[in-house]
């Protein structure tokens, strides 16, 4: 839904509606079951090695970005 700002009428205010919020949920839920039945399918192991990675990555990334 869209709405034009009262305090500053340049600016256009979307909200999501209900039957949007809906529609967002049932996709966040359908991803959430894809996600579980790779690690699933992956097995334990794997499921382990693959988040211990991402850790290393997500550390190291955060390392070398530039600091503001």
């Amino acid at each position: 839904m869209r709405n034009i700002d009262t305090s500053n009428r340049r600016n256009i205010l979307v909200t999501i509606t209900d039957a949007g919020r809906v529609r967002a949920e049932a996709e966040l839920r359908k991803m959430k079951d894809r996600i579980t039945q790779v690690f699933t399918d992956m097995g334990e192991d794997d499921t382990a090695e693959f988040i211990r990675l991402s850790k290393k990555f997500a550390g190291l990334l955060q390392k070398h970005l530039p600091c503001e």
